[in-house]
């Protein structure tokens, strides 16, 4: 989740930046390694992604108001910040659950292996100091984020509707596109269990009384 910690006036401490700000200067944000213990490029990122959004808020409703508006874009248990969700775009109604493997149903997908990352021949390493690892093509990087399952995602495929034995999952113009007429429906959860990413999900109703 995020914490923010004010140590000291002008100072806001989120996950992964610090925010040092006052009415008489320019609000300075401090991220990556300076800001966070796990020096990684991922960390990082996290960091520019988080600043961007606490200095949008810092500026338009003030500092009071960003650590309430960036636990509302929270993704998941921890940290993770949902730019969508910040900008208020239509995948901001998606569910926040993020998908295990292992709710993934893999029978709808082919298998396809990581691409092989192209490396400087061994002859020409030992002639300088250039990069081993060398930067991979479009059609390359395309196809490696082909192999994205999307999880979480409806992506229209209508399994849910096709496999339903009571007829009561219908279609409808909206952002999710399919709907459960819980009229007909008992409950049976083959819905879920076809969806190839996990994006039905099936709970128990609880007396709420």
């Amino acid at each position: 989740m995020v914490q923010s910690t004010q140590k000291q006036e002008g100072v806001l401490a989120l996950d992964n930046t610090v925010l040092v700000h006052s009415a008489d200067r320019v609000p300075v944000v401090y991220g990556g390694d300076l800001a966070t213990p796990v020096k990684s490029l991922v960390h990082a990122v996290a960091s520019g992604k988080e600043a961007a959004m606490a200095l949008d808020v810092l500026f338009h409703q003030g500092v009071g108001a960003v650590r309430p508006r960036l636990l509302d874009c929270v993704v998941g248990k921890g940290p993770s910040l949902s730019m969508e969700i910040f900008m208020k775009g239509v995948r901001a109604q998606r569910n926040p659950h993020i998908v295990d493997y292992k709710e993934i149903n893999t029978d709808y997908f082919q298998f396809a292996s990581r691409i092989a990352q192209p490396r400087l021949l061994i002859a020409e390493r030992v002639r300088s100091f250039a990069e081993i690892d060398l930067k991979i093509s479009a059609n390359l990087a395309i196809g490696e984020a082909e192999r994205c399952f999307n999880c979480g995602l409806c992506n229209q495929c209508d399994n849910c509707r096709l496999f339903c034995p009571d007829l009561a999952v219908n279609r409808e113009e909206s952002y999710q596109g399919r709907r459960i007429n819980y009229d007909f429906c008992k409950g049976c959860g083959i819905c879920a269990q076809e969806c190839p990413r996990n994006a039905l999900s099936l709970e128990e109703e609880r007396d709420k009384s």
